[in-house]
């Protein structure tokens, strides 16, 4: 009981002193607003198998990457440069010949599937004296699923790693200003004063000053998204069994005190401090449960309709069927994640507030809001009956094929427009084709009588026969006819 005050007490003087070092800390737009572009970036719904991974130009040289690691480096570098954060970001698929150990491709049964695509990140400097953020992603079996996906989730992972490394470069920084060197040069002193450790060495690794200070927020980061504020101040003073928690790797051995009790000391003082100063800020709110329903919400709601959106693009050459495909299938997708009533009410809303937009921007009132609420319907109705995305995916692909889904109003549909269309076209085409090369002209079905091959001919001198050809001993009209009726021209 001594220990734990002891402990505690040092953790509120420690939290005192950090209280004028507010450089230190990451910018709110670093959280919630970065975990969004990730979400938006869908990243995990582009190829990532390792056989379609090619080898591009980055900001960290030449790489191997999947079009997912694409997709996320391209996200992240925009809103970094957005928000003048100078970091090149590269993304790196990692090869299963190379990481032996972590037996790649993910498959469903690994430990890693389908959340923790992105497993690590390297903070480093290039020759030009430029910040390189390295990402590592791990490529997938062609089996993977994207909807099994939580996006809240893996976002929220990436951004983990993000904040752990610019913490990093934060350090390089700050120590080339107080020395008045380069990046490059700062970096060589982090490695001649033994603070940057070969990852292997797990003593050295986990005692470096520096890996403390990013693990720290990292870790602090953890316990509040998964237990809020109260527990995780707890589980700092020891007042809760740890065999139960459900936390990182890392995280545990610390814990066990692998690099020793000071570093481990040292570790839970800033963890302690990075709780006080991100709920005092309200990154993150003391009401977990809230906050996992707001953010889940949000995300779903995201989620289902860029993923629907981008789905929608099989049918580019249909603007009507994709129009109708994107509001189906959003609508299935969110049904599944957060029921009936949710979704209707979002629904009519998000339709609702884009027909009063178009009438402010002088365009009138966009009727088609009903048309769009009633496909919201359908797949309300889809999204209840499947238990996951692939099984709806089908079903709205029947849909849409069978032109079962609403195109004016609430009475009529694709399948109807479409079969009165046909039925004119078919009553128009017996009487009438339309001209090869002259569409806008018209014939009539070719006969002996139409095409003048009934009449009398002086033409080559033999109109009754004997022919003189010398294929046939026919008239020449006779011939004609014949050869048109062979190819199907000519009643």
């Amino acid at each position: 009981m001594l220990t734990n005050r002891l402990l505690l007490r040092k953790m509120i003087l420690y939290e005192m002193k950090s209280l004028s070092k507010s450089s230190s800390k990451l910018p709110d737009f670093l959280y919630a607003p970065l975990e969004e572009a990730i979400l938006k970036s869908q990243f995990w719904t582009y190829s990532n198998v390792e056989e379609e991974s090619e080898i591009n130009s980055t900001p960290g040289g030449w790489q191997t990457q999947t079009d997912a690691a694409i997709s996320l480096q391209s996200a992240i570098q925009d809103f970094l440069d957005i928000n003048s954060v100078k970091i090149g970001i590269t993304v790196i698929s990692a090869e299963a010949e190379d990481n032996k150990k972590i037996k790649l491709p993910v498959t469903k049964n690994h430990r890693l599937y389908p959340n923790k695509l992105v497993v690590g990140g390297q903070q480093s400097v290039n020759s030009r004296g430029r910040f390189i953020m390295y990402l590592f992603m791990v490529p997938v079996d062609e089996d993977f699923n994207a909807g099994d996906v939580n996006p809240s989730t893996i976002s929220r992972a990436v951004g983990n790693i993000i904040r752990h490394e610019i913490i990093h470069a934060i350090q390089l920084e700050k120590r080339r200003k107080n020395q008045r060197i380069s990046r490059s040069a700062a970096k060589d002193e982090f490695e001649k004063s033994g603070e940057i450790v070969d990852s292997d060495d797990r003593v050295g690794y986990l005692s470096s000053k520096i890996e403390i200070d990013a693990y720290a927020h990292e870790f602090a980061e953890e316990l509040l998204q998964k237990y809020g504020k109260e527990k995780s101040l707890n589980i700092l003073r020891g007042l809760e069994p740890l065999e139960p928690l459900d936390l990182s790797d890392q995280f545990k051995e610390y814990l066990d005190n692998t690099p020793g009790q000071e570093s481990v000391n040292r570790l839970k003082n800033k963890i302690y401090s990075h709780i006080i100063d991100l709920t005092s800020r309200e990154i993150y709110t003391d009401d977990l449960n809230e906050s996992k329903i707001n953010m889940g919400i949000i995300g779903e709601l995201v989620d289902s309709y860029t993923y629907a959106k981008k789905s929608s693009d099989l049918y580019y050459d249909d603007s009507v069927k994709r129009d109708a495909f994107r509001h189906i299938y959003a609508s299935a997708i969110f049904a599944q994640s957060v029921g009936e009533s949710a979704t209707r009410i979002l629904g009519q809303f998000n339709e609702l507030a884009g027909a009063l937009k178009s009438f402010v921007k002088g365009k009138g009132f966009d009727s088609e809001w009903i048309k769009d609420s009633d496909n919201n319907e359908i797949g309300i109705r889809i999204g209840l009956s499947t238990s996951t995305r692939s099984e709806a995916k089908n079903r709205v692909f029947q849909v849409i094929e069978s032109g079962e889904f609403y195109v004016d109003d609430s009475k009529t549909m694709y399948n109807d427009i479409n079969e009165a269309k046909k039925k004119k076209k078919r009553k128009k085409k017996n009487k009438f084709k339309s001209g090869g090369s002259y569409p806008d002209e018209t014939y009539e079905i070719g006969t002996e009588k139409n095409l003048y091959l009934d009449r009398p001919t002086s033409h080559g001198g033999w109109p009754e026969g004997p022919s003189k050809s010398f294929t046939s001993n026919k008239p020449v009209a006779k011939q004609i006819s014949d050869w048109l009726k062979h190819m199907n021209m000519m009643d």
